[in-house]
C-alpha cells in the first residue's frame, strides 16, 4: 500500500475510510471534527487542516502496522489453508489485502465470518 496522502483529496478519504471500515462519524471522529466538516471533506468543498490531517495518517500508519503483523503471523503458520477471520466492517479491507497476497504466494486460505459469533 501506498503511504498516506498528507493532501487528502475527497478519494483519498473515501479509500481510507473504506480502508479503516470507518462510517463518516467514525472519520469524524478519528480526524477530531464534526461530522459536517467530514461531510465537506467527502464532498470536496472542504480540506482537513494540519491536525486532521496528522491524526488521519496516524490511524493510516496504525492500520498498515497492524497488517504487516497479521500478514507475518499468517506467513509463519504452519496451518494450510490458512484461515482470515473477518470479525467486523472495519477488518474486510485489511482481510482482502491479506487474502491478495496469500493468492500471489500460493498459500492456501478459507475466509471465516466470525461476525455472528
Amino acid at each position: 500500500m501506498s503511504a498516506p496522502d498528507s493532501d487528502y483529496t475527497p478519494v483519498a478519504l473515501a479509500v481510507l475510510r473504506s480502508q479503516l471500515g470507518l462510517s463518516i462519524k467514525d472519520l469524524a471522529g478519528v480526524a477530531g471534527v464534526s461530522e459536517r466538516r467530514a461531510h465537506a471533506w467527502l464532498a470536496g468543498t472542504g480540506r482537513p487542516s494540519p491536525a486532521a490531517v496528522a491524526r488521519l495518517d496516524a490511524a493510516h500508519r496504525t492500520f498498515q502496522q497492524q497488517l504487516r503483523e497479521r500478514l507475518a503471523a499468517l506467513l509463519r503458520s504452519r496451518t494450510r489453508p490458512v484461515v482470515l477471520r473477518v470479525a467486523g466492517e472495519h477488518e474486510v479491507a485489511q482481510v482482502a489485502a491479506l487474502a491478495v497476497v496469500l493468492e500471489l504466494r500460493g498459500i492456501p486460505y478459507r475466509l471465516e465470518d466470525t461476525t455472528t459469533v
